[in-house]
Formats: structure tokens, sequence, C-alpha cells
């Protein structure tokens, strides 16, 4: 009797293929997993990097040997990572950044758990020293959320006429965008002529409440309001964090293309750059210390705009003439129009200016910025206001600060902090000094 091969021809085919779906799906598993960690890390560092302006948006401090636990969810609650992959990847994770103020310095580490794919060393661990447990600025919120209305706060139309309301929005500094909270009461008879009142309110979770009124005037005879042009011009600078330090005997560069290059335009005349005027030290300058150029310009209808630069005048020997962007400039905005730098000479005081990174002299004690204050803005489309920084101590060696403007779309910043208001919405301005101790203001643009 002929003896049945069991592994036949056709049996070792479907084992061979089995073999080999069950390594695809085994290999794709460890490729998934792979992909993850990568992302898992990167995710962390992302964190690690939000927190320092967590602190600042919360207003929290800590003290000198000091640590404070910071959930990722506080994070993600104040949107300071807004990215839709990460925030994405943030719902795989436990975690928190545990921040620790080390000879006046903080520093700042991530411990995620993320599935049971990624665990940062140290998760879960026992901290040790004094706990910081200031209230956040959400916890002992007290400022009322900003309702902007869409349109104008004011409308004529015809009796009999359709009359669609174009709503608000309204944004807090805590809860963020809180349109949908919108309560809008007021009811417009376009059949009568009168004035009504359309009522919109809201509330944060806090409690504060805000409101805006839009009046709306119902006539026979209703013709089209003139509107009167009100909006200032904006005057924009290339590089608003360069600085420059020129040497004794020279002139700061304020050519239109250089290191302070510029442009100016009008909502309604367009490209006005011809008709910006510079002034302040534009001349030669033979004194060292630090030097302000103003530029203004008007539109059609006399709206003004102004900014201003600073630069700092040294003896060549004292600076560094590098022509990198340096990482404090002293001002934001930019400047331009027809003077001209080239390279100088350490021992000329003739010679002609240089851009980069100032460095002032040294001195036997150097007293360090550990703190900076400042207030948050309110402001209208085109008005300006100052955040009033100040730095301790007050007798600090290097009192330059930084400004920087989130959302440049609604509002710009100078050297000074003065801060412009060019559309409705809201930013955030970040302080920094020389050190690198930074301070983060709201700012809100009706």
């Amino acid at each position: 009797m002929e003896e049945t091969k069991f592994f036949t021809k056709g049996k070792l085919i479907i084992i061979g293929i089995f073999l080999l779906i069950i390594g695809l799906i085994v290999g794709g598993i460890f490729l998934r997993r792979t992909i993850l960690r990568k992302q898992y890390i990167k995710l962390e560092n992302q964190i690690n990097n939000a927190a320092p302006n967590y602190l600042s948006i919360e207003k929290i401090t800590l003290k000198n040997n000091q640590y404070r636990k910071i959930n990722i969810s506080e994070i993600m609650r104040d949107k300071i990572i807004t990215d839709p992959q990460t925030v994405k990847k943030v719902s795989d994770c436990n975690g928190y950044v545990i921040v620790r103020n080390q000879n006046k310095k903080n520093t700042f580490k991530t411990y995620l758990k993320c599935k049971n794919i990624y665990i940062t060393k140290g998760y879960g661990s026992k901290e040790t020293g004094s706990l910081n447990t200031s209230k956040t600025q959400s916890e002992k919120d007290t400022t009322k959320p900003v309702i902007t209305l869409l349109g104008s706060s004011k409308v004529t139309i015809k009796l009999n006429s359709e009359y669609k309301d174009k709503g608000a929005t309204a944004y807090d500094n805590i809860d963020k965008n809180i349109t949908k909270k919108i309560k809008v009461t007021g009811n417009v008879d376009t059949s009568k002529e009168g004035t009504y009142k359309v009522v919109y309110k809201v509330s944060d979770k806090a409690g504060n409440e805000a409101s805006k009124t839009r009046t709306v005037i119902v006539k026979e005879n209703a013709d089209s309001d003139s509107k009167k042009d009100t909006t200032i011009p904006v005057i924009t600078f290339t590089s608003p964090e360069s600085y420059q330090s020129v040497c004794i005997g020279s002139k700061v560069d304020i050519s239109k293309t250089g290191v302070y290059g510029y442009t100016a335009t009008d909502d309604i005349d367009g490209d006005i750059t011809d008709k910006v005027v510079i002034e302040g030290d534009t001349g030669v300058i033979n004194k060292e210390g630090t030097y302000t150029v103003k530029y203004s310009v008007k539109d059609n209808s006399n709206n003004l705009a102004v900014a201003e630069r600073k630069f700092g005048v040294v003896s060549c020997s004292k600076a560094n003439t590098t022509t990198t962007t340096p990482s404090t400039p002293s001002s934001t905005p930019n400047t331009s129009n027809n003077s001209s730098s080239s390279s100088s000479s350490s021992s000329s005081s003739t010679s002609t200016p240089a851009t980069g990174t100032f460095t002032p002299p040294a001195t036997n004690t150097t007293i360090s910025v550990t703190k900076i204050n400042a207030n948050d803005v309110r402001l209208l489309v085109g008005g300006s206001a100052n955040v009033n920084a100040s730095v301790e101590p007050s007798n600090a060696t290097n009192k330059v600060l930084n400004y920087t403007s989130s959302n440049t779309s609604v509002a710009v910043v100078d050297g000074r902090g003065t801060v412009r208001g060019l559309s409705k919405g809201s930013t955030i301005v970040k302080i920094t000094a020389h050190n690198g101790i930074q301070k983060a203001v709201y700012v809100v643009v009706e």
C-alpha cells in the first residue's frame, strides 16, 4: 500500500502563505509601534517647549528651589499647542511637566505615558523639594470676555426693508473662543420707524459677564451713512527683531531695504511707503549711547501712524560686529530711508556702521533680571497702549527687553512696549529679557 505524504506541495504553499501573512501582520504592528513611539517623543519635546509659555500666560513665578507639576491637560487647555496632529496624539497619553527653579533659573522636564508604547523614564517618581501652589490666572480669573460686533455698532435701514444682523464673536483670556455662548436679545421691527437695540451678552466659566449693544435705526428715508476714513496706516518692518549697533562717528542704516527696512500701507490709499518721514538721530553720532529713529506717515485723510527703532552707538573696540540677527534687539519697529552702512574698523572713530549683536562693556558686577512686570492691554482698532513693562531688580545691569506679538495681523508692538491695534481680535505679546526671563501679556483689540 502506497504511503500518503502529509506535507504535499499544495499544503506547503498554503502554510507558506499563512506564515507570510502572520509575518506581515507582526511586522506591521512593530512598524506601527515604532512610528508611534517617534511621534510620542516629538510630543514630549513639544510639550516641554510649551511649558515656559504656560507659566507666562498663567502668571506663575517659582521661587528659588521650588518645583511645580503641570498636567498636560492644563497646557492643552490654554491652547499653547495648536498643531492638529499633536492635539490628536495627546489623547493617547497621560503626563505632566515638572518645572524646577534651580539657582534662579527654571528647568523643564516632561513625563509621558502613551498607551503601552512609550513611557518617559522617571514617570510617576516622587518629587523632592518645595511645591509651588500659586493660583493660576485661570483660577483667579476676573477678566471679562471681549465681544466684537461684526459690522457697524450703528446701522440705519429703510422702512419695510429686511434687517439681517451680522452677529458677533466672543473671546475670553482663559476660555478662549466662546462665541457659541453669546445670547442675543432685542427685536427689530422694520415695519415701524424707530430706534431699536440688539444686545449681545456672554459669560465665561468664572462668571465674568460682558455685553455689547448694536443700535438699529429704521426710517422712511434712510440714506447710506457716509463713512469717514479714521483707520491709521500701518508701518511694517522687514525684520522687526533686528538691532543695529554702529560705531562712533557713523550713521544708522535707515534705508528702505536695509537692516531696518520698512513699508507703509493704508486700507484706502494702498502703498504709501514713499510718504514715510524719518526723524531723530539719523546723522553722524560721536558719543556712545542708545539712540532713537522715529518713523511717521499720514494717509490722505491725515490719519497718522508712528513707529520707533532704537540703535546703539559704541566704540568699535567694545562691539561684537557679527552680521547675524541678534537675540536681544532693542526695538521691534524697523527703520528705513537712505543712509547705508558698511563694515567698521575696531580702532577708528570714523568707521562706518556694523550691524549685529551689541555686547556692553564688561563691569565688575553683573546684576541679572529675575522678573518682568507688565500689564494686559485692551485697545481699539487704530489705537495704541503701552504694556508698561519693568524689570526686577530695578538696578539690573542690562534692562533691554525684546517684544514680540504672536499675531501681527491683530496688533504689533514696538521696542518701547507700545502696542498698536490693527484689526479686531486677540494676541499675546511676549517680553523677553537678555537672560531669557520672559513675561506674556494678553492683548485684546476691539
